[in-house]
């Protein structure tokens, strides 16, 4: 569990996507969208996601909502700025990587395995004034 960190209170119906929460920073953001992993509440982060990125990852064979037991031992590293352009042509405000180490505990082994790993979230703002939302993941 992410005990330590404070939840950041998203609003909005239960998985409307792209809500966010304007007042929060990326790196709260990340905390936030783990934490919701952790408890298995895909509502809750589908408000911290873009909808581009809610859709490929409802896909996944292997995701993290439905193949995560635990995440402990949350450590959300220095961001750093990225380009504005999405892989798909659209540009943003702003775009920034988080990096993040974790220990996770899956239900069955694939892609994800049990222990140590680290991960990251590209997270984009539309304008100044939207929220960060979490547009990729993975190692980069």
């Amino acid at each position: 569990m992410l005990a330590a960190l404070a939840p950041v209170s998203c609003g909005g119906a239960d998985g409307a996507v792209g809500m966010g929460h304007p007042g929060a920073d990326a790196r709260t953001v990340v905390a936030e969208y783990i934490r919701a992993i952790d408890e298995g509440d895909s509502g809750a982060a589908k408000r911290l996601m873009t909808p581009k990125f809610a859709d490929r990852v409802a896909d996944a064979e292997d995701s993290w909502f439905t193949n995560t037991s635990s995440i402990r031992d949350v450590r959300i590293g220095r961001l750093r700025r990225e380009q504005d352009d999405s892989s798909d042509g659209v540009r943003f405000f702003r775009a920034v990587y988080v990096p993040v180490d974790f220990t996770v505990d899956v239900k069955r082994e694939s892609s994800i395995q049990d222990g140590r790993m680290t991960w990251g979230y590209l997270l984009v703002k539309r304008d100044r004034a939207a929220p960060w939302l979490i547009d990729q993941d993975g190692v980069g």
